[in-house]
């Protein structure tokens, strides 16, 4: 079983983390900021601090193909977006029937997710919790990458603000496009 660490409890980082979980990974998810989703959705949006995270309280749309693979894959997080009163839509649903003549194969693909970002990112957290293979770690900040030198460096595992190492065979920053750490070249222990 190969274990992976991923810093960012964001969109992105949960989604690998149940992926990877899956498919019989042991994944640990490292986030910085310690508050966990609260229950509901409108304690989520009202409620839940993410001060990492620009636009948090924003409308998220995700794409039909999202949706469709998500129902294949992960079919528990959109039963949980559901849950939390996420819409699922297309834009055929807005045309009269003699519009769009029937149903056609493929216009499940269309099939949107409305959601705003704090019941996305939720739901996503509230099945990752469930998910045997995970574990949460919130309120941790990953400050340096270990790695092992030679010939190809290796990262093996982060260093924590508390100074707790976290060894992986796998590591991944989720941490988007903000990410202080675009390399390891000036932040590996070794």
């Amino acid at each position: 079983m190969t274990r992976i660490l991923i810093f960012g409890a964001g969109l992105a980082g949960l989604q690998a983390a149940l992926v990877l979980a899956a498919d019989g990974h042991a994944v640990t998810v490292v986030e910085r900021d310690p508050a966990v989703p609260p229950d509901g959705a409108e304690a989520m949006y009202e409620e839940w601090e993410r001060p990492g995270v620009s636009r948090f309280r924003m409308p998220h749309v995700a794409s039909g193909r999202w949706s469709h693979l998500m129902a294949r894959e992960l079919p528990e997080v959109l039963t949980e977006l559901e849950h939390l009163g996420a819409v699922r839509s297309s834009p055929l649903d807005l045309l009269p029937e003699e519009a769009i003549t029937g149903a056609r194969a493929g216009d499940e693909e269309l099939r949107r997710v409305f959601a705003r970002r704090p019941v996305m990112e939720g739901a996503l957290a509230n099945v990752t919790e469930r998910t045997r293979g995970t574990t949460m770690r919130r309120g941790l900040t990953v400050r340096a990458l270990r790695s092992r030198s030679g010939e190809t460096p290796r990262v093996t595992g982060v260093v924590t603000d508390t100074g707790e190492t976290i060894d992986a065979d796998l590591v991944i920053d989720a941490m988007g496009r903000h990410s202080p750490e675009r390399t390891c070249s000036n932040c590996c222990a070794g």
